[in-house]
């Protein structure tokens, strides 16, 4: 999915943007975040190839 500059431009400056625009604006925050807990949750759990972790 493609998405022009003129997105990007108009939160640069604060305009207002359509729904279109802001999911696609907000999808890398949100995929950040959901790799960001993953990566704590396998880190405490201790998940690792061997189940053990130690």
């Amino acid at each position: 999915m493609l998405i022009s500059t003129d997105g990007f431009l108009k939160a640069a400056r604060g305009q207002k943007l359509n729904s279109a625009e802001k999911i696609v604006l907000s999808l890398p925050v949100i995929l950040a975040t959901i790799a960001v807990n993953l990566e704590a949750l396998v880190i405490l759990s201790g998940i690792g190839p061997s189940r053990i972790n130690w």
